[in-house]
């Protein structure tokens, strides 16, 4: 047997790296959230806007690497036009004309040190709401990950009122089975919340007001364990606030329901069908992209592995990234996530294609002023 000693170098390499680690994950999970709210916190400064407040609230997180940007102040104006107040939530400092602007446009809004993620400003947003919290009919969380909402969709507030669900989001993810790519065709499909780390993505969450008068629930972002890592932001804030309220017999539900996509995907035409295949998002994922390319650039490709490709991506992106072109045209979805048509992001030239498959996409690239 020959030894690879780079192999073997490598490994000791990576465990090495982890052992250092350990001190610091440690004291990151029991104290992180100690050294913010005592060390840091004090860092944040509170503005009041000029708009009225309201019994309706939307917790607006923002990170304007490029300062303030038209797409926000479309999604403000969404939210008043709804008779929401908007607690805009800052990750990044803001200039003055961008401030004097916010004050225009907001209820109130917060500048905060750049410190967990969303979750970490949702945090500071839900703690500077703790008297306000018994009086609210609702409260929303939603960041600017994605573009919302998006000409000529459906009226997410409006679907978010029609599943009468204490918890409710835009989308969800890992609700499915995800078996490994090579797999792919052992899929199958089927729905729950049951599943190992089903959650609603933090994009786009509405809470009633039994989740917001339950004692529970203060303590819960409280006792949030705030990291910089977003791995484990995810599964602390994503998920666990997810799992925190399912523990706590609150209903959940989303407005881009994926339950029964492979009936969907099975009364399409082949043509249709191929064309949705051929739109798949994949962030970040060679495996998965390896087998897309090979199934749709294959014209002998059957049907029932294009579905399960479909369904197979579908479970593990999450439909808000892999049915992007699908869910706003079919669906009338109204968000759109940013990243994967980021400059920097892995096939970002592929995916602006896509753009040109949702609804009404002239008119969506040019409110955005996305190219």
């Amino acid at each position: 047997m020959t030894i690879e000693f780079w192999k073997i170098r490598r490994e000791m390499f990576r465990f090495g790296s982890q052992a250092r680690a350990i001190p610091e994950d440690v004291f990151n999970y029991l104290f992180a959230t100690w050294h913010y709210d005592r060390k840091i916190a004090g860092q944040i400064d509170r503005f009041d806007g000029n708009l009225p407040k309201s019994k309706r609230i939307a917790i607006f997180l923002i990170f304007p690497k490029s300062g303030l940007l038209d797409s926000h102040l479309h999604t403000l104006a969404y939210f008043r036009s709804k008779g929401y107040a908007t607690l805009v939530v800052s990750n990044l400092p803001l200039c003055q004309t961008d401030k004097n602007i916010l004050s225009e446009n907001c209820w109130r809004f917060i500048q905060r040190p750049n410190f967990g993620y969303d979750f970490g400003g949702y945090r500071d947003g839900v703690l500077s709401l703790t008297e306000d919290l018994p009086h609210l009919e609702r409260l929303v969380f939603i960041n600017d990950s994605v573009w919302f909402p998006l000409p000529n969709s459906r009226d997410w507030l409006d679907d978010v009122e029609e599943l009468q669900v204490d918890f409710s989001g835009a989308a969800s993810n890992f609700g499915t089975p995800r078996p490994e790519v090579h797999a792919f065709r052992s899929l199958k499909w089927s729905y729950s919340t049951q599943h190992r780390d089903f959650h609603i993505c933090s994009f786009a969450i509405c809470l009633r007001p039994n989740v917001l008068q339950d004692e529970n629930f203060l303590s819960f972002w409280r006792g949030l364990r705030l990291t910089n890592k977003k791995k484990r932001t995810v599964r602390r804030g994503e998920i666990g606030f997810t799992q925190w309220a399912m523990r706590h017999f609150f209903s959940v539900g989303t407005t881009l329901d994926v339950t029964d996509l492979d009936h969907e995907l099975a009364a399409l035409g082949e043509a249709r069908l191929r064309e949705v295949a051929g739109d798949l998002i994949i962030p970040e994922n060679p495996k998965l992209s390896q087998l897309w390319q090979d199934l749709t650039e294959d014209p002998k490709t059957s049907r029932q592995d294009l579905e399960k490709l479909i369904l197979l991506t579908v479970s593990r992106q999450g439909a808000s990234y892999a049915l992007a072109a699908y869910s706003t045209r079919e669906k009338g979805f109204p968000f759109l996530k940013k990243s994967p048509f980021s400059s920097g992001s892995e096939s970002s030239e592929a995916n602006l294609q896509v753009l040109n498959k949702t609804r009404d996409p002239k008119n969506l690239i040019a409110h955005f002023k996305l190219i």
